[in-house]
């Protein structure tokens, strides 16, 4: 009833159906049942997600560039591809005061401590798409405000509004809230392929404090490496017109990448003497309708968002004779041949003079039109004939 595209019943007759869900997002399903005079329905919604695993982006501990020398580095400091060739490195923690640092930076006079210290580091993802839910853990002393590829991202112990080089933090933090990590989550949109930068400055409460330091993770629900779908058209088939056949797409594909995190569906026709409709084309079961008889050659594509798959499937549509509603013959001269034309239907009005040897020969071709009556005047020369409608 409501979802997205490509929900498969292997068989929609029963109670307990099997259900082929093509990939993430939410799905209601009605169960109808009907007992010939009346009929009850009841629905049910079904989520379907695709978990990741987690994993480490920027351990504790990690390398960082920093620069502590007394200067107003402005903003563009933070962009993903700002230069910073020219600054000092060293593993975290970094600060200086005796916290264990790893890497002791310049601290300034005892009386005059450097407002500000600038952090950056720089990590690659392959794949940014693969990545759904970003958590930070950070170690600061005093405040500190994180940018993710130029973009802020959250501030701690730090005021409201514009953060200026000599902007002090808002509170003290001391003791055990030194080295204790404070989660923040992250929009993970921030995150682009290939390389992606943190940048951190971090702030004084005042220009007398003992000590300053900072260490950094990043933790991310990855999502395993996209696999391309695969396609099966099904088996060749045959038909009679007028035809309308199932198709039987078969597919599998991984979720991935998790937007759109269900693949897309088509089926088209490659050759055949007609035109095919398919209702219900974006899925992998449509019903294609053919008006022509001849040989077919229709194609199943999977496509995931990234990466496609395709096959391809035959099927013979054999000319067919009309039943219903019916050829009648009008006496007369000459005789007047009618018939009732469906929709979008070519036809053929064959003859002979022997009903069961010799060759069925053409009176007049019938081109697909609307529904409507179709009647052809015959002047018969041998003693008697056999008409058939043949449908093309």
């Amino acid at each position: 009833m409501d979802g997205p595209r490509g929900v498969v019943f292997r068989d929609g007759t029963v109670s307990n159906a099997v259900v082929e869900f093509p990939g993430s997002g939410t799905y209601t399903l009605r169960l109808l049942a009907n007992d010939g005079e009346r009929e009850v329905f009841d629905d049910v919604r079904v989520a379907v997600q695709r978990s990741g695993s987690s994993g480490t982006l920027v351990p504790f501990g990690s390398t960082w560039r920093y620069f502590d020398q007394r200067q107003d580095l402005g903003v563009g400091w933070r962009a993903r591809t700002f230069a910073d060739g020219t600054w000092a490195t060293g593993r975290a923690r970094l600060g200086y005061g005796g916290d264990g640092e790893a890497t002791s930076i310049n601290a300034g006079p005892s009386n005059d401590r450097i407002r500000t210290a600038y952090f950056r580091h720089r990590f690659t993802i392959p794949s940014a798409a693969a990545v759904t839910e970003l958590v930070a853990r950070i170690v600061r002393d005093d405040g500190a405000v994180v940018y993710l590829n130029g973009q802020e991202v959250f501030r701690i112990s730090m005021p409201e509004g514009t953060i200026l080089f000599d902007t002090f933090a808002s509170e003290t933090i001391g003791g055990a809230d030194e080295t204790t990590p404070v989660a923040r989550t992250i929009p993970a949109s921030l995150l682009v392929d290939g390389d992606n930068v943190l940048a951190i400055e971090v702030h004084q409460v005042n220009s007398t404090s003992s000590d300053l330091g900072m260490d950094f993770s990043l933790e991310g629900v990855i999502q395993p490496t996209n696999q391309g779908p695969t396609a099966n058209a099904g088996a060749d088939a045959e038909v009679t017109l007028p035809a309308r056949l199932r198709m039987r797409g078969v597919f599998a594909d991984d979720g991935l990448p998790v937007s759109p995190g269900v693949p897309v569906f088509s089926w088209n026709r490659v050759s055949g003497p007609g035109e095919v409709t398919f209702v219900d084309g974006d899925t992998p079961t449509p019903e294609a309708a053919f008006t022509v008889s001849g040989t077919y050659v229709l194609r199943f594509r999977v496509q995931d968002g990234i990466l496609a798959a395709e096959d391809s499937v035959t099927v013979v549509v054999k000319p067919g004779i009309v039943e219903s509603p019916g050829l009648t013959a009008i006496p007369g001269d000459p005789v007047r041949l009618r018939f009732g034309a469906l929709s979008g239907i070519a036809y053929e009005i064959r003859y002979r003079s022997d009903l069961t040897e010799g060759t069925w020969q053409v009176l007049q071709s019938v081109p697909a039109g609307p529904a409507r009556p179709v009647e052809v005047a015959e002047p018969i020369s041998e003693l008697r004939r056999f008409y058939q409608v043949i449908v093309r």
